[in-house]
């Protein structure tokens, strides 16, 4: 019997019957709808608790708004001092390159980083001088 059988079974059970003065029949439809309306409500009610966090002990429910900003702030902290360093590598790349078509890769790449790190801090990273990185 395989799970198309099942569902076969499930469905013909809560199609009503065709015979309506039969009164067992009758009864055992009613019987089949009630139980199918109670867990289906009670799956319904399980979800929501679930969702909610109301049973903590069996699951937490889904994040909050909250928790979510305060991960997303760390996540854009560690993603900024990562660029920051990148940005300060190529800036320093750049000041001792002597190829002027690498000069201009490297130039392109920083603005590139630059770009990522506005999208992140809504400001542009000030790149350090030549000086103060050699």
């Amino acid at each position: 019997m395989g799970l198309e059988d099942v569902g076969l079974g499930v469905v013909k059970a809560i199609l009503p019957p065709r015979n309506t003065n039969d009164e067992y029949e009758q009864n055992r439809w009613r019987w089949m709808v009630f139980a199918a309306l109670i867990l289906i409500i009670s799956g319904s009610v399980l979800h929501i608790a679930l969702a909610c966090g109301w049973l903590p002990s069996v699951y937490p429910g889904f994040a909050q708004v909250s928790s979510v900003t305060a991960i997303q702030t760390r996540v854009d902290l560690i993603a900024a001092q990562s660029l920051e360093t990148a940005i300060r590598n190529r800036v320093a790349d750049r000041c001792k390159a002597a190829d002027p078509a690498f000069k201009q890769e490297l130039t392109e790449d920083i603005d590139k980083l630059n770009r990522e790190y506005f999208t992140i801090q809504r400001f542009f990273y000030r790149e350090p001088k030549c000086q103060s990185l050699l």
